[in-house]
């Protein structure tokens, strides 16, 4: 598989997404915790995103 294919479908591993929001999160790199940040970032937009236009468990 190419390095690429994951980008075909928008996705990204966590082992690739991680240092990419803690980055984000943290761009000097000053703070120990930006990984576990970009962890709980992460997290939550999954949870949301999974949701959205789930009607038939109340989700908008």
């Amino acid at each position: 598989m190419s390095p690429y294919e994951p980008l075909r479908y928008g996705t990204l591993p966590d082992e690739q997404l991680v240092p990419l929001i803690a980055a984000i999160v943290d761009p000097t790199g000053q703070t120990t915790d930006a990984a576990e940040r970009a962890q709980n970032i992460i997290r939550l937009v999954r949870a949301n995103t999974t949701c959205i236009g789930d009607m038939n468990r109340g989700c908008y």
